[in-house]
């Protein structure tokens, strides 16, 4: 890793750390968030992000196998989707939506609208700050 990447786990500060793994919102409750789990997250979304930005469909985006490991991770990575979003907001409404069986979004929602949206409901939730 170079100096100008650093892992998920090293942006986190211990606070985001207690509440990602002692959230118990919307069925988080006894989901374990380890260190492993988070830099996963990170490894995985990084090569999503590598793989898929220069593209224009977000079918494509949305069906990269990196992100489909991501939501095979469970509930246990939405806060991390849900921080990442709010650093570097990219396509995770997919994500946020099977994970969570929520869409705070509105049909006409911008992209911007809908991160807004997801963070607003994410901080509603006690899941970012």
């Amino acid at each position: 890793m170079s100096s100008d990447e650093t892992s998920l786990g090293d942006r986190l500060n211990s606070s985001q750390l207690k509440s990602f793994a002692n959230n118990d919102l919307l069925g988080f409750k006894d989901i374990e968030i380890t260190f492993d789990k988070i830099e996963r997250f990170h490894e995985l979304a990084s090569r999503w992000h590598n793989e898929t930005c220069g593209l224009s469909s977000i079918t494509k985006k949305i069906t990269n196998l990196n992100y489909l490991k991501i939501i095979a991770m469970g509930k246990a990575v939405v806060p991390l989707i849900l921080y990442s979003l709010a650093q570097q907001p990219d396509h995770w409404f997919v994500a946020l939506k099977a994970l969570t069986d929520q869409d705070p979004t509105s049909p006409k929602s911008s992209f911007e609208e809908a991160v807004e949206a997801w963070l607003s409901w994410g901080r509603q939730e006690g899941l970012i700050d």
